[in-house]
């Protein structure tokens, strides 16, 4: 689910040339955060910006924080509707 959100985002514009897991250890990354946490979509959007811009640098992560937070919605849209089951 999580995956799905992030693919199609694409943050780094790499598909359709890069694999379907190009950003699987940023995924996990934040599944994992997920898993552990109480969440919110504000705590959600810090970790999509620290997930990536450690991942890839700010050189190459030039999101804004009002795009992450775009993001973090629609996971946490999906966790809500999904009862959290299908990270």
């Amino acid at each position: 689910m999580i995956k799905d959100v992030i693919n199609e985002w694409d943050p780094l514009n790499l598909f359709p040339y890069a694999p379907d897991n190009e950003y699987e250890n940023e995924i996990l990354l934040i599944e994992k955060f997920i898993q552990l946490n109480e969440v919110n979509v504000e705590n959600i959007t810090e970790v999509i910006i620290l997930v990536f811009t450690k991942s890839f640098g700010n050189d190459l992560f030039k999101h804004k924080k009002i795009e992450c937070h775009f993001i973090a919605k629609k996971i946490m849209k999906k966790l809500i509707n999904n009862n959290y089951s299908d990270l």
